[in-house]
């Protein structure tokens, strides 16, 4: 279960009649927010080594590959690909499920910019969902109807519907 110690509080009925923080009502959020992203010292001297020895990259270098096969293991496939940032994932993810003009991708209201960008940056259109407060999800009530499922639109789309 995640922790709710550094999250913003949920408004109560009577929070919502109150006046909002900026014209003297009562702050959201009264704790003081963690910085990102932190490392820890093991991190940080793993980091120093590979640097001190040259090898830099993927092609030079054993430990961008050595991440893919030990990853690969820990979640039970063939395969993993290793990439720079959390926005280049949701790219490569998009890429290689085909999403592109014509699908729609469900992506969460409360989220950093690239999880609605990179669908748009596709050629897809983003559709926006609530989610909890508490871990950010989608509510659980979220349910795909058959004809928002992916591949039943894709089949379509593509000319595959055998109905």
């Amino acid at each position: 279960m995640a922790s709710t110690e550094n999250m913003p509080r949920q408004p109560d009925d009577d929070s919502m009649t109150t006046k909002l923080a900026i014209r003297g009502g009562p702050k959201t959020v009264t704790n003081q927010l963690q910085s990102w992203p932190q490392f820890d010292e093991n991190a940080i001297r793993a980091v120093e080594a590979v640097l001190r020895s040259g090898k830099v990259n993927y092609w030079t270098g054993r430990q961008g590959m050595e991440f893919e096969k030990q990853f690969a293991q820990w979640q039970g496939s063939r395969y993993a690909v290793s990439v720079a940032t959390g926005t280049a994932a949701l790219h490569v993810s998009l890429a290689s499920l085909g999403i592109g003009p014509g699908d729609e991708v469900i992506v969460p209201s409360y989220t950093f910019i690239a999880t609605s960008f990179s669908v748009v940056q596709a050629g897809a259109v983003p559709r926006f969902a609530d989610v909890n407060l508490a871990d950010h999800c989608p509510h659980r009530r979220l349910q795909l109807l058959p004809e928002q499922n992916f591949y039943e639109r894709r089949r379509r789309r593509d000319g595959h519907d055998r109905r």
